[in-house]
């Protein structure tokens, strides 16, 4: 693998600066189909929160559980140093469990570093993989009381709370400002997301190449409008996924999959190093 980078110092989005790599094939430009997509779902989203504002917030636990012991686990096999705020270890998961509930923390409001650049194959359990997901940085995730289920054939079941109004700020800004007024002021800031289908990681790009079997917010079903989605559009949508781990600057995801074990794969080269300080 190349020589490790420096440590990063940066703001959400900057150019890494790990050594040069070979420059990918560029993407198609499909700004207007995955523009159009997202507008549509929004539309739904805005109607249903209208109609079913309290089911929006039903919570699918798909029969996962996990415990201390697995985070631990997860932890263990993965293998990062983490330093928030001059803490490690048991004094960050006390600092957790005191500001939960609470409003979350922004990004943008401290400074991170990540180092030590390794390449990593991790295989975790999905107890493992549910108690990472949760709990390695709950206080500044865009989703909370995630679950994520294999299914047959290297599919998953997905579910989630969305902290809409964190996604529209960090995530989405750019699209979300193109959304019309009428339809953004009924978006609510909370809803849980239902999904199954096949999808992975390859090279850093999220690869959905079939329809999703379900697409729900709460109880309504989106899968009729991202379901007759051209494959190009549909995959488009998926690319702002790719916008949360390409916050990590010079992470490369390899792949990432459920294995026919039901386990969860990830091979990548990545920072085993973060700290997080005050600016």
């Amino acid at each position: 693998p190349p020589a490790p980078p420096p440590a990063y110092s940066q703001p959400v989005y900057a150019p890494p600066a790990y050594p040069p790599q070979p420059a990918p094939p560029p993407r198609k430009k499909r700004r207007t189909g995955c523009l159009v997509a997202l507008v549509l779902l929004l539309v739904l989203l805005a109607v249903g929160a209208f109609v079913a504002y309290q089911a929006l917030f039903a919570r699918n636990d798909l029969g996962i559980r996990y415990t201390q012991t697995d985070f631990d686990t997860a932890m263990d096999k993965i293998d990062i140093d983490i330093d928030f705020l001059g803490m490690s270890g048991e004094e960050i998961t006390e600092f957790i469990a005191e500001r939960r509930g609470k409003e979350k923390l922004a990004i943008e409001d401290f400074n991170w570093e990540f180092s030590n650049y390794e390449e990593r194959q991790i295989e975790l359990t999905p107890e493992e993989a549910n108690a990472f997901l949760n709990e390695i940085a709950p206080l500044f995730s865009w989703f909370d009381f995630i679950r994520i289920k294999p299914l047959e054939d290297g599919r998953s079941a997905v579910s989630a709370q969305v902290d809409f109004a964190k996604v529209k700020e960090e995530i989405i800004p750019d699209v979300y400002n193109q959304i019309p007024s009428g339809v953004a002021n009924l978006l609510p800031d909370r809803f849980n997301l239902y999904t199954e289908g096949y999808t992975e990681i390859i090279d850093n790009e999220v690869i959905v190449p079939d329809k999703l079997d379900a697409l729900n917010v709460g109880p309504i079903p989106l899968q009729p409008v991202i379901g007759e989605l051209s494959e190009d559009d549909r995959q488009v949508v998926f690319e702002y996924t790719e916008r949360i781990y390409e916050m990590i600057p010079g992470l490369d995801i390899h792949s990432a999959r459920i294995n026919e074990a039901g386990n969860f794969e990830f091979s990548a080269y990545m920072p085993t190093s973060i700290k997080v300080t005050e600016p």
